[in-house]
């Protein structure tokens, strides 16, 4: 099924889920599609070539890092995926939560490559309702929690959640429970405010939402790694200010 079919079955059923009348809220189902076009990155090939020829571009940024929170981010396909995936690698007992979901057998291709060229012995999350309930129950017995991605998660959450610092407050709880959880938790999410202003409201809503809430969680984070092209670069290391300085912790 094509993105416009997705939208007009799925977005057309969010509105009349959520609203019975007001056609607006068809946008959600549309911008939701969008993100989930973009940013599920099929990375499979490159990822698999570099762990096969022991390839790590994470080498010169960051070994194995125990019990830090590191947020990954990068533009759609630029390797913040691979990269998480690469340092994870190096962990005994891994869970990764998936907050992608299947609503059609496009999605579900897409979710099933993921899982195929992720070793078989981590133990994958799918996110059915909070991110802090499918947290709670990853990072027990794991070393290392992956959370792939946060820019999927915010686009399902707006289909549910009106009021935005409902959202924030949410994601960040999240984050300082990974922070005193003793676990490493590698946290990927997209930085979409380098590109155009988004044609509709809704699709600027969700750009200042995403935004706001990637500066909350890098401020809680240990380390914040920029992708670029496949390279990685700290950025926190690179910075002038903290948590404390900002004001966002």
């Amino acid at each position: 099924m094509g993105l416009a079919a997705i939208v007009r079955e799925y977005g057309g059923g969010c509105a009349k889920r959520l609203t019975g009348s007001e056609p607006r809220y068809w946008l959600y189902g549309q911008v939701f599609m969008h993100i989930i076009e973009e940013h599920m990155d099929i990375q499979a090939p490159l990822w698999a070539e570099n762990r096969e020829a022991g390839e790590n571009p994470a080498r010169g940024v960051m070994e194995k890092d125990n019990g830090s929170v590191i947020l990954f981010l990068g533009g759609a396909r630029s390797g913040k995926s691979a990269l998480a995936e690469n340092i994870a690698s190096g962990f005994d007992k891994v869970a990764y939560i998936a907050t992608a979901e299947g609503i059609d057998d496009e999605m579900i291709e897409r979710i099933e490559q993921h899982r195929s060229v992720r070793p078989s012995n981590w133990a994958t999350y799918e996110v059915d309702g909070g991110l802090s309930e499918t947290f709670e129950k990853a990072a027990d017995g794991a070393d290392a929690v992956i959370i792939d991605c946060v820019t999927v998660y915010v686009g399902r959450r707006m289909h549910k959640i009106a009021n935005d610092l409902e959202i924030v407050e949410e994601i960040v709880d999240v984050i300082k429970a990974a922070s005193v959880s003793g676990k490493t938790v590698l946290i990927v999410s997209n930085e979409v405010g380098m590109g155009v202003v988004p044609e509709y409201p809704v699709g600027r809503r969700y750009r200042d939402l995403l935004g706001i809430i990637n500066q909350r969680i890098a401020a809680l984070s240990d380390k914040v790694i920029l992708t670029i092209a496949g390279v990685p670069v700290d950025i926190k290391a690179l910075g002038i200010a903290d948590a404390e300085y900002t004001g966002l912790a």
